[in-house]
């Protein structure tokens, strides 16, 4: 994930390890002064944190069922073509 931040700064090639590495030690030194400061403002960031990546599920969830929804389903017609045929059963169950 760290690579994608920094993609714009180095949009033709990969960011340099090192620099990578740095934000991420960063990231988890930060978060280490923090639990060992107070604790309540540990629960707060991680709370904040958590509520994030639910939110972020929420909105790929959400947005592929409306994707699916306006009938752009055509990628699902042919996804178990070349199965096996126990496989068969649940293409026909999901069809239902």
């Amino acid at each position: 994930m760290l690579r994608c931040a920094f993609q714009i700064f180095f949009p033709a090639c990969n960011p340099p390890f090192v620099l990578v590495r740095l934000l991420a030690s960063l990231a988890i030194l930060t978060l280490t002064v923090i639990q060992c400061y107070e604790t309540r403002s540990a629960v707060l960031v991680m709370d904040l944190l958590t509520a994030g990546k639910l939110l972020g599920l929420l909105v790929i969830i959400v947005g592929g069922a409306t994707y699916v929804g306006l009938g752009n389903a055509d990628n699902l017609d042919a996804f178990m073509v070349g199965s096996s045929s126990e496989v068969k059963l649940c293409r026909g169950y999901m069809r239902t």
